[in-house]
């Protein structure tokens, strides 16, 4: 169907070193091995990255800066192809990236139109007829047959958003394109943009504004590193008529359910606040938490936010204590986690921190410092304690095939190890129920899914149609920094 985007299982590698002329040269002459130290070396930009956009929908990519977000928008363009994966886009299609980037210096405004028209495959007599829109939208009606090279770099960008924004596209990627020009006429490209969207056209936008996310679309894909983000909840949750997507992982809507009964069971927390990192992963919890905190008819002490480079975050946590908070609730990954610790331990304030996963990963305790223990964060399994048959099973069968692996602190991380193990397992039975590698019918095999025996729990019913997450707020694991090693949380090694 026109309008319609489809993303399966995208990985992209690119080369970050080829080898030279000189190399290949030196090799020839020499007719020696070529040095490991100048071997080509890659980067995944993307991973395993799976996703259907309907027509007439919208949705939004976001992520940090080097996420994999502006590659994945040029694979769909067709700028370039995935190493692996396939991606369809069916219907008349509209890049806004890099606007101005493709003008030539010696072709005027008018004739730099008619070339990128052509190699966006339109027509001579449709691109005369919009002629005059274009140049009129971009304020440009008296240059529009002078050199671009005479143009200011505002006037580029402006004719740039103009031609695509007037190819009547029925599928619009849209890479930071609203930098352009001053503000009455950003507020005529974001007029232009909410036109498309009403008239009924697909769109995929990369932003880092909330605004424009909010404002625009209907769902959003969260990306780290290249990767789907295991906990952003619309991935299971994504809208889509046929929904292929399951996962046996940490939900954030379900982590925050679990974080408010643990300092409510654990530290008999009343008045909670919030100390969250500023990007889309410290919003999604934001929401999260608000929600979890109203179903109980609570609120938050107080919301502060940090950057992701604050080396102080003093201010912020003083707010929370002038408001009265009795635990705080700690969104961040590894570095920014430990500038809040040691922020805490400046002020001489110990209460409870309840974190989500972001501690563990990296040098939480070399950065954290003492304190790094007072820090109890959620995952998915511990190797550390007693074992279930099948935990006892994993943990032999690694020791036995990986000479490294000693003993529990050995295997990490453990969380990826049993969602990975799990998972694999579900869908061997979903294979196995559905007697067949055909995707709708291993997708009815999950249904079909009663009980399992995993490593994580034992899973009942795991999978419906409404409810694609195979572990909920109940089966997260509370653990702490002990010795440099993640324990469960009061287990001494």
């Amino acid at each position: 169907m026109p309008g319609t985007v489809s993303v399966a299982g995208v990985w992209k590698r690119y080369r970050l070193r080829e080898r030279s002329l000189a190399d290949l040269t030196a090799r020839l002459w020499r007719r020696s091995p070529p040095d490991p130290r100048t071997a080509p070396s890659v980067f995944w930009a993307l991973q395993d990255v799976s996703f259907r956009v309907e027509p007439g929908t919208a949705l939004a990519v976001i992520g940090g800066n080097g996420s994999g977000k502006s590659t994945l928008l040029r694979l769909i363009a067709g700028m370039m192809h995935p190493t692996r994966g396939a991606i369809g886009a069916t219907g008349r299609l509209s890049l806004l990236s890099h606007l101005g980037g493709g003008f030539h210096g010696e072709l005027t405004g008018r004739e730099n139109l008619f070339l990128q028209g052509a190699v966006l495959g339109l027509r001579r007599r449709e691109l005369r007829a919009k002629a005059g829109a274009i140049f009129a939208f971009a304020e440009l009606e008296p240059f529009a047959d002078v050199p671009v090279k005479r143009y200011s770099s505002g006037m580029a960008l402006r004719l740039g958003f103009a031609i695509a924004a007037h190819l009547d596209p029925e599928i619009l990627l849209i890479d930071e394109a609203f930098a352009v020009g001053d503000t009455a006429f950003r507020d005529r490209c974001l007029g232009r943009i909410l036109g498309f969207k009403a008239a009924g056209v697909t769109m995929v936008l990369v932003s880092h504004e909330r605004y424009l996310v909010e404002q625009l679309c209907d769902r959003a894909l969260l990306l780290d590193r290249g990767r789907m983000a295991a906990a952003g909840t619309p991935i299971t949750k994504n809208g889509a008529k046929d929904n292929y997507v399951f996962r046996v992982s940490a939900v954030d809507e379900l982590v925050d359910k679990a974080m408010l009964q643990y300092a409510q069971k654990t530290f008999n927390a009343k008045n909670c606040g919030m100390i969250l990192v500023n990007n889309p992963w410290g919003e999604s919890n934001e929401k999260g938490l608000t929600a979890a905190l109203a179903a109980k008819g609570m609120k938050a002490a107080g919301i502060e936010k940090f950057e992701g480079n604050d080396v102080d975050v003093v201010p912020q946590l003083s707010r929370l204590k002038a408001a009265g908070a009795d635990c705080l609730f700690l969104v961040g990954n590894v570095g920014p986690s430990a500038q809040v610790v040691k922020s805490l331990d400046r002020m001489g304030w110990k209460p409870p921190v309840v974190s989500h996963w972001g501690p563990a990963g990296g040098r939480f305790t070399e950065l954290a410092g003492p304190s790094a223990k007072d820090v109890h964060f959620v995952q998915t399994y511990s190797f550390f304690g007693r074992q279930t048959p099948v935990g006892d099973k994993v943990l032999k069968a690694l020791m036995a095939k990986y000479p490294d692996i000693k003993g529990p602190g050995d295997v990490t991380p453990a969380v990826g190890v049993a969602n990975a193990y799990d998972a694999m397992m579900l869908t061997a039975l979903a294979i196995e129920k559905a007697g067949s590698t055909d995707g709708p019918a291993i997708r009815e095999g999950y249904y079909k899914i009663d009980r399992y025996e995993g490593l994580i729990k034992t899973y009942s019913k795991p999978f419906t149609p409404e409810n694609h997450d195979a572990v909920n707020e109940n089966d997260y694991v509370w653990t702490q920094f002990i010795d440099n090693q993640i324990l469960p949380v009061g287990m001494n090694k």
